[in-house]
């Protein structure tokens, strides 16, 4: 077969290549709102549901849009200042919470003498939010299987 001059070859050793598609930049109004949610402390469903979602969209598919904003949202955490040192560092704090209560009180209802006690209750959320960042905490949601009979006894 003759080969023309200005005629590409069809045949050349090269490869085929295949166009990936570039990433998305921009995020649409609903992912806007829902890393504003996510970001103002709401769950991920409730921030789907308040960025306009339907409510099944909300339950199904939350991990899913979490993935795809994750960028984002860890892009607004670092310009509020939430770095991993900062929320780190006021764990650590929460971990030895103290509170200051009145030892004693006058006649007048005016106390005068105060004392630093554990502020068990902060000190508790704080092992909480640190065990889950940790992953100590088993899955929250359970699987069970059973085939059979099963009775039910309310007394």
């Amino acid at each position: 077969m003759p080969h023309y001059s200005g005629m590409a070859n069809r045949h050349d050793d090269k490869k085929p290549t295949r166009r990936t598609p570039k990433p998305r930049q921009k995020l649409n109004i609903r992912e806007r709102k829902f890393v504003k949610g996510i970001v103002s402390g709401l769950s991920a469903t409730e921030a789907m549901r308040q960025a306009g979602y339907k409510e099944t969209t909300a339950r199904i598919k939350q991990s899913a849009k979490l993935a795809q904003v994750s960028e984002t949202i860890q892009a607004v955490c670092e310009r509020l200042g939430l770095t991993d040192e900062a929320i780190v560092s006021t764990l650590a704090g929460g971990l030895v919470a103290q509170k200051c209560i009145s030892a004693i009180g006058e006649a007048d209802g005016k106390s005068t003498d105060f004392v630093e006690v554990p502020d068990w209750g902060n000190r508790l959320k704080a092992s909480d939010i640190a065990l889950k960042l940790k992953g100590r905490y088993p899955s929250d949601k359970v699987d069970i299987t059973h085939t059979g009979k099963v009775t039910l006894v309310i007394d």
